[in-house]
């Protein structure tokens, strides 16, 4: 599999101006325009840096990487002070249609889940998972090798990703309390009722103690990197907490039994994304489940991205629904008991819990989470219609956006580029002044449906080339931001182009969007900015769905609301359909 090349900088230069003519004043838009023609230039800052670029790649070719991967772990990812949860950390809801939640318990949905993901981890193993695919051609799998085995450490400065040996050891939240228990015990497997009997032995314990134990270590995990870093050495001055961690870091599967019981697909994406009771926001993955049987996965995607984990549950999920599986409920088992963990916690350290869970819910009280769900009309209709079933999203989140604000926001959309060795993303601008035109188009009350029609082909065209660039790495962002650290590395002096108005205001992704695979899952993340949504959807044969995120309590000129958005959006879906099919159509 090739490394991702570098793309050409009069491509890059092209794109990046593009992308921004919608969203900047004329005068801004000239000042960019010079800005980039002198960073550009032959024997100008641009090009030096350009071939000092292509020597890394070259370079780091030799030794199986791409010129982007470390420095994207490192600066996008570990580097980052803020708190995972809210700010990095995004979640995946298995849709009610495939969990059978008034079948199963708690603790055998849990059962099921972690069942599931350790026979699906035994055929990864042995090399008997497919590799996806993109219109036929293989992906770069190599995500997969840590998901089961990695975790986020919290260092002063810049955090570590370890790897360790994969384990048989399970990690379960109760109650704020944590426990672990083997998935082989004298060289045998637990069963599935065994696995039950375990979970509901932890259960019921945590609830006889919970009283003991008003904040849970887990709460940590939620604070600045720095400050979880200092407690955390704290902790692992004693050699039991430090086994303890170790425990955690080790296990193969985090598992949270949650005693909330949301009702709606709006609450449980807040109890996901902002839950601060029986987390762990440094693995990986932490599957949640609720004591009604919602199940929910929390994603810490530093090694990985979120397809990558969605592949792995949505199979486990479609698996689980087929087989039904049953349950006897055992009375007795003669297995070792759960691991209780105790911890030993320095006073300072003790008071510094309450304090955790406050500033966290601080922030988790300042989002808003908003579903939207088109229940009849799925990808199929919307290929009948000859139409990109990705475009349509984008551009209805683009019309929706500008029926509210009334200009089309600096986009980020999530592009694999996993056709090649080692790849990650890059980022698909949305916004272009096709786009535009098709929005003022579209809110013209005096243009003709023509128009409106023809408009949006031409939006559509000009997203669809830029995703085709995007996925080959031929996008601006990657470039630019690469660019950016060759010249730091290499001691030169920073070039304008990256103190301009211009770069400020493409980079505000006002609409940060993603969209998710797979048939059971919908997935979510909070807003960037302040005064943006994060958007995440999925496209289904017979369904479409939309998780959006907003600021409750933002600046009032912003205007910035989920829950108007959710409407804005539902106008927007049934606008561009109404110009796309026959005039019979009814709306949604």
């Amino acid at each position: 599999m090739k490394p991702l090349p570098v793309p050409s900088l009069s491509e890059t230069a092209s794109k990046y101006l593009n992308s921004l003519k919608p969203i900047l004043s004329q005068a801004d838009y000239k000042r960019t325009e010079e800005i980039v023609a002198d960073f550009i230039k032959p024997g100008g800052v641009g090009p030096d840096l350009h071939q000092r670029l292509v020597k890394r790649a070259a370079d780091q070719a030799k030794v199986g990487k791409s010129w982007l991967q470390d420095w994207w772990l490192d600066v996008a990812y570990l580097r980052g002070r803020y708190p995972l949860p809210i700010n990095l950390s995004c979640h995946l809801l298995v849709m009610d249609d495939y969990i059978d939640r008034t079948v199963y318990t708690q603790t055998q949905q849990a059962a099921r889940m972690i069942v599931g993901s350790i026979q699906w981890k035994t055929m990864l193993d042995q090399g008997q998972i497919a590799p996806e695919l993109q219109k036929k051609t293989k992906l770069c799998m190599n995500q997969y090798r840590t998901l089961f085995t990695s975790e986020r450490v919290p260092r002063r400065d810049m955090d570590e990703l370890v790897v360790v040996p994969a384990s048989n050891t399970v990690v379960v939240l109760s109650e704020n309390q944590i426990f672990s228990f083997e998935l082989i015990e004298r060289g045998t497997p637990l069963t599935l009722d065994e696995i039950d009997f375990q979970l509901r032995w932890i259960k019921e314990e945590s609830r006889k103690k919970r009283a003991q134990f008003p904040f849970g270590i887990g709460e940590f995990t939620s604070l600045p990197r720095e400050d979880w870093a200092d407690i955390r050495n704290q902790l692992e001055k004693d050699p039991q907490n430090a086994n303890l961690l170790s425990l955690i870091q080790k296990s193969v599967l985090v598992v949270s039994l949650d005693n909330n019981s949301p009702n709606c697909y709006n609450e449980q994406m807040y109890y996901t994304s902002a839950g601060i009771q029986d987390r762990w926001y440094d693995k990986i993955t932490d599957f949640l489940v609720f004591e009604n049987s919602k199940i929910s996965v929390l994603l810490e995607h530093t090694p990985c991205d979120a397809p990558t984990v969605t592949y792995w549950v949505d199979n486990v999920i479609q698996s689980e629904f087929k087989l039904k599986r049953k349950f006897n409920h055992l009375a007795s088992c003669n297995l070792s008991q759960p691991k209780a963990f105790h911890w030993n916690l320095p006073l300072e350290v003790a008071a510094k819990l309450p304090k955790a869970r406050e500033a966290h819910m601080a922030v988790a009280k300042t989002k808003k989470y908003e579903m939207v769900i088109f229940p009849d009309w799925g990808v199929s209709e919307i290929q009948k219609l000859k139409a990109s079933p990705d475009s349509f999203m984008q551009l209805s989140l683009q019309l929706a956006f500008y029926k509210m604000h009334k200009c089309i926001p600096a986009t980020y959309e999530s592009a694999q580029t996993r056709l090649f060795k080692n790849g990650r993303t890059e980022v698909v601008r949305t916004q272009s002044m096709e786009v535009l035109s098709f929005c003022e188009t579209m809110e013209n009350p005096q243009a003709s449906l023509q128009s409106k029609y023809l408009k949006f082909r031409f939006a559509e065209a000009a997203h669809l080339k830029y995703i085709s660039d995007a996925i080959v790495g031929k996008g601006c962002d990657r470039h630019l931001f690469g660019l950016r650290l060759i010249a730091k590395e290499s001691g030169l002096p920073e070039h304008p182009i990256y103190s301009d108005a211009g770069y400020a205001a493409g980079s505000h992704h006002r609409l940060s969007t993603s969209s998710v695979p797979g048939k059971t899952l919908i997935g979510g993340f909070c807003n960037v900015v302040p005064d943006g949504y994060g958007c995440c959807y999925l496209n289904k044969e017979d369904k479409l769905c939309f998780s959006i995120v907003s600021e409750t309590q933002s600046d009032p000129s912003s205007k910035v609301d989920a829950h108007l958005f959710a409407k804005a959006l539902r106008e927007s879906f049934n606008d561009i359909r109404s110009i796309l099919l026959p005039p019979k159509s009814a709306n949604l």
